[in-house]
């Protein structure tokens, strides 16, 4: 069960996966709202990634998104 559920966390964008789990580690020792801003920081950061274009481009075209890190 954990390594199919690391799989499909490693199938998603490189960069979406490794802001999420700075975002885990650091909330554990931020308050709540600290940590929520820090999820929103690195959301926008997120967002305006090369990898964020070619998802949707990819969902929408119904194809695999090739991930580029950038």
């Amino acid at each position: 069960m954990a390594r199919e559920i690391a799989g499909t966390i490693a199938s998603r964008a490189p960069i979406a996966a490794e802001t999420a789990r700075a975002v885990l580690r650091a909330a554990a020792t931020m308050p709540m709202d600290q940590a929520l801003t820090y999820e929103r920081d690195l959301q926008t950061v997120c967002f305006a990634t090369e990898d964020t274009a070619e998802g949707r481009t990819a969902f929408s075209e119904k194809r695999r998104p090739v991930f580029h890190r950038k």
